[in-house]
C-alpha cells in the first residue's frame, strides 16, 4: 500500500478533478493516496477512479497514450496484489477456525442438529 501511494502521488498529483476522482478520492498527497487505494481495494468506484485518470482534455491524444498505458498498468498491478492478499487473508482466517473447530467439541455437529436441519429442509425441498 505505501509503495502504491508513493507511486500515485507520483505519478497522478496534478490531475483534474473529473466524476469519481475528486476532493475525496485523489492522489495529491500521501494520506489521501492511501485512503484512495484502500477505497479501491474495498470495491468502491475504483473503475471511475481510473477512468478519470484517463480523461483527456485534448482529443487529439486520445485513447492510446504513454499516460493511459501507466493509469491502466498501475490499477491493474494494484487490483491484482490487493485482491490476492484479501483472499489469501480470508482463506487464512477460515483455516484457522476450521483448524480451531477441530480441536474443539462445542463446534461439531451432532446428531440432534442434523435431524432439525433435515426437518426444516424437506419444508422447503420436498
Amino acid at each position: 500500500l505505501y509503495l502504491f501511494s508513493v507511486a500515485g502521488v507520483a505519478l497522478f498529483h496534478n490531475e483534474a478533478y473529473v466524476n469519481f476522482h475528486n476532493a475525496h478520492a485523489n492522489f495529491n498527497n500521501f494520506s489521501r493516496g492511501v485512503w484512495t487505494l484502500v477505497r479501491m481495494a474495498t470495491g468502491e468506484e475504483y473503475n471511475g477512479v481510473m477512468h478519470d485518470l484517463t480523461h483527456c482534455e485534448d482529443a487529439s491524444d486520445c485513447p492510446y497514450t504513454m499516460h493511459h498505458f501507466v493509469v491502466y498498468i498501475f490499477h491493474m498491478s494494484f487490483f491484482m496484489l490487493s485482491n490476492n492478499l484479501l483472499l489469501n487473508l480470508m482463506v487464512a482466517v477460515l483455516i484457522d477456525t476450521y483448524g480451531e473447530c477441530l480441536s474443539e467439541s462445542i463446534c461439531s455437529v451432532t446428531p440432534l442438529q442434523i435431524q432439525v436441519f433435515i426437518d426444516i429442509w424437506v419444508k422447503f425441498d420436498p
